[in-house]
């Protein structure tokens, strides 16, 4: 239901199962809940029926506060789920929030739920409320480990289908051409690259003659954004964009350099070239996965501390420090194959 990753990564799974249930001559529709900051994705899927929004962070936010208005949203959203009699109703995320909110959706009289297991569920308790129970791997990459998921609800095996994410290309965006875009922001300190990097990243691509455009999500983002901006006449501030307009820009970039955040997976869902910077989190579990997706690490003796505040020899730090160890030049090789 939640996290831009999170469901960039269920795309191939629904796809594989769309294509499972064409091949078996079935007549389905799909229907997705997400949350509201991120309703906007399911539509962009080409057997997406509908998607029902769901509001958990801003009711959990407004309870005390607004306790009528957010028990009448919640009202809203069980009538809309409630309208369809559901043959599966399949729980991938496997929390006890996903679980919960699963349970009020009607099933027909043969249908089911389906969930992960006690030991493959992120919060166990979930597992509770399914009737048949699926089984991954936590360790593996996360959208092999979504597509396991789907594969073992119905009963195929995902090996065997062709790997998309199913997106409908979206129109131009009219920027001007060719441009690089930026995913420099991260609610996660231990992920951010320093100006003095993006500065030189964009003065790099810009020499070679390749616009720069800088989205951003809130105002540390535009601060920095305008600070990388800053006397490079080929770099732009974008305005601030939704979603649907941002998966517009990426779509038709010649390429893009990020660092581990959503915005880097919805590169990777429309196959645009991406330079993905790690440090504190593994590509090897949340890594992109598409054509031209090059994953860039530091040789550091810390990596992979997966917390959001750099630690390292014990101590506070305010930029990571094994992203702090990169070379501008070593990122401008690995994006440089793409601009030429």
């Amino acid at each position: 239901m939640s996290s831009l990753g999170d469901l960039i990564h269920t795309l191939p799974a629904v796809t594989d199962m769309a294509t499972y249930l064409e091949n078996q001559k079935k007549d389905f529709q799909i229907d997705w809940i997400a949350e509201e900051s991120f309703a906007e994705i399911p539509t962009w899927h080409s057997k997406i029926n509908r998607t029902i929004p769901i509001a958990l962070r801003r009711w959990g936010k407004n309870f005390k506060k607004d306790f009528s208005a957010v028990k009448q949203e919640w009202k809203n959203f069980k009538q809309e789920l409630q309208t369809e009699n559901y043959d599966v109703i399949l729980d991938a995320q496997g929390l006890v929030k996903s679980a919960i909110v699963s349970l009020f959706a009607k099933l027909s009289k043969e249908g089911k739920r389906i969930g992960l297991d006690f030991s493959s569920a992120t919060e166990s308790l979930a597992s509770f409320c399914y009737q048949k129970k699926v089984h991954v791997d936590l360790q593996a990459q996360a959208v092999f480990r979504m597509r396991s998921i789907f594969a073992q609800s119905f009963d195929y095996d995902f090996n065997t289908m062709p790997f998309t994410y199913g997106l409908k290309i979206p129109e131009e965006s009219g920027l001007r051409k060719p441009y690089v875009l930026f995913a420099h922001g991260t609610t996660w300190p231990s992920k951010r690259l320093s100006l003095k990097h993006w500065i030189a990243i964009a003065k790099f691509i810009t020499d070679k003659g390749v616009n720069v455009y800088l989205p951003w999500g809130n105002t540390l983002e535009k601060d920095e954004a305008e600070a990388i901006a800053h006397e490079n006449p080929r770099v732009s501030v974008l305005p601030k964009q939704n979603l649907t307009e941002l998966s517009r820009l990426i779509a038709h970039a010649k390429a893009m350099v990020s660092i581990d955040t959503g915005l880097a997976h919805l590169a990777a869902a429309f196959n645009i070239p991406n330079v993905t910077i790690y440090g504190p989190t593994s590509p090897n579990r949340t890594g992109t996965v598409g054509n031209h997706q090059i994953h860039f690490q530091p040789a550091f003796d810390c990596l992979y501390c997966d917390k959001p505040l750099c630690r390292y020899s014990a101590k506070k730090h305010l930029m990571p420090q094994c992203l702090n160890s990169l070379k501008p030049e070593e990122i401008f090789k690995a994006i440089e194959i793409y601009l030429n």
